[in-house]
């Protein structure tokens, strides 16, 4: 019966056991680990849901028949044999499943599921390298448009050279105020002889040194 519900579970990811509830597989999530550069493969989980099932009892009884080529009547007492086994089980007991876990019962007399871990061998891990293509354009969302990275790359390359396109204008500004304020100075200097240090220059009487005869 074990090897039963394991096989069933797998492939319907969900088991009903009747008085108990139903197993239920719950796929796990790839990852990658940079460091490592490798993809750690999904790790299936397996918990007992008591909230119900799924599946009707009565299909896996079904599958049980014709698995072991017996009447559904005699499936149907082995499974609920088994179930019974699992409710019956003392605080602390265990009844495994197979190879993918086992049946327990908590010092709060409530039944559960510890699964065992994946067998790598069937969900090795696999080398992942990160690979990039500068030269690809790949589709990106911008606010709320749909663009390319070609695209961005063109936009911000404009606009890039229309900067720098534009650089000689502050210093031909400066450089024009600058001739400017220098053309006013002079001109000013020009029509204003007070200006600065200047000062008058007088002249004195040459005093007569010898004469004429």
């Amino acid at each position: 019966m074990e090897k039963h519900i394991a096989t069933y579970l797998f492939q319907h990811k969900n088991c009903p056991l009747p008085g108990i509830g139903s197993l239920e597989l719950l796929d796990g999530s790839a990852y990658i680990s940079v460091g490592d550069k490798k993809a750690i493969a999904p790790v299936p989980t397996i918990y007992l849901s008591e909230t119900g099932t799924k599946i009707l009892p009565e299909e896996f009884e079904l599958y049980i028949a014709e698995i072991e080529n017996i009447p559904t009547w005699e499936a149907k007492n082995r499974l609920t044999h088994f179930c019974r086994q699992i409710s019956e089980l003392p605080v602390h007991g265990e009844l495994p499943l197979a190879s993918i876990g086992v049946f327990y019962k908590d010092p709060g007399n409530k039944t559960g599921f510890r699964n065992f871990p994946l067998p790598k061998t069937f969900a090795p891990d696999v080398k992942a390298e990160k690979i990039i293509h500068p030269n690809e354009s790949h589709d990106m969302v911008v606010g709320d448009k749909l663009t390319t990275t070609a695209a961005m790359s063109e936009f911000y390359s404009e606009k890039t050279m229309a900067t720098r396109n534009k650089w000689w204008i502050a210093p031909a500004i400066i450089a024009l105020l600058s001739l400017l304020f220098i053309l006013i100075y002079f001109n000013s200097q020009r029509h204003n002889t007070n200006s600065g240090n200047a000062q008058p220059v007088q002249s004195n009487n040459l005093t007569e040194s010898y004469q004429l005869k």
